[in-house]
């Protein structure tokens, strides 16, 4: 995640998680993994979705192709704002479950969704 922290449009990110594949021995750099960030509160999180290229927005997580989705509209919308406030689930979390796309293109995508351009 350092190259997607910067100081202009992500706020606090998690780590990633390996999730389980069937794939048998992959490469490390093909692991599918789990993780969210926060988007500043100057960044709309369907706009940046909308901006993806190669992620695909979505309503779940795990597939072979590198997934997104807006948690606090979709996951625990139910709950309404003030629950997630006190549950610390910002309005503008994002989280993501890889594929088997390049890392590079993956993160290609993610920079210019943010407004960085191209890697």
């Amino acid at each position: 995640m350092v190259a997607l922290a910067g100081p202009r449009q992500v706020g606090k990110t998690t780590p990633a998680r390996a999730l389980p594949t069937c794939v048998g021995e992959v490469p490390a750099h093909r692991l599918r993994r789990i993780f969210s960030f926060e988007l500043k509160e100057e960044v709309d999180c369907f706009d940046f979705l909308n901006r993806l290229e190669i992620v695909v927005s979505s309503s779940k997580l795990g597939d072979n192709r590198t997934l997104a989705i807006p948690v606090a509209q979709t996951i625990f919308w139910e709950m309404g704002p003030e629950r997630r406030k006190d549950m610390g689930i910002a309005e503008s979390l994002i989280r993501i479950s890889t594929g088997i796309e390049d890392c590079e293109g993956l993160v290609g995508d993610f920079r210019q969704a943010l407004g960085y351009g191209k890697v």
